[in-house]
């Protein structure tokens, strides 16, 4: 909570890098955690000024991003795991769709193999699809975790 009100307040003061590793940190730790580092990168994406920091750490945030959200649930998980877990994944699938929306993340060959193959297909293809559209159909693009 604290990066996000620094990302609020001050962020031309920020060394943007090193607070995105500090995000990256992040997204391996639990789930409260993580949904919080969702909304930063979320709000990061999607702010000027924030790209190339974001761009020179795609490699950094592509392992964490595929680890969550391509993480099981054991069979015997309750309704609320199951809730929990699901929102995990759209937020993670979310925060990939923005990042790789940043002119230039192609040029990320980690990142792009990322999108291209735990994205773009498999299990995940048509998720990742509905959050596009969703994403895309959003009228407040100044709130990115409301989409």
């Amino acid at each position: 909570e604290c990066m996000d009100a620094l990302l609020d307040s001050c962020q031309e003061k920020l060394e943007l890098r090193a607070f995105v590793g500090r995000l990256a940190a992040g997204l391996v730790d639990d789930y409260d955690i993580k949904m919080l580092c969702h909304l930063v990168l979320c709000k990061m994406a999607v702010r000027p000024g924030a790209s190339a920091a974001l761009l020179s750490m795609l490699d950094t945030l592509c392992e964490p991003l595929r680890k969550t959200i391509g993480a099981t649930l054991k069979e015997n998980a309750v309704n609320q795991e199951v809730e929990r877990h699901d929102e995990l994944v759209r937020s993670g699938l979310r925060v990939s769709y923005l990042l790789a929306k940043i002119s230039g993340a192609e040029s990320c060959l980690k990142f792009d193999e990322y999108v291209r193959t735990t994205l773009k297909q498999g299990r995940l293809a048509q998720r990742y699809e509905a959050i596009i559209a969703e994403v895309d159909g959003a009228d407040d693009m100044s709130d990115p975790m409301v989409m």
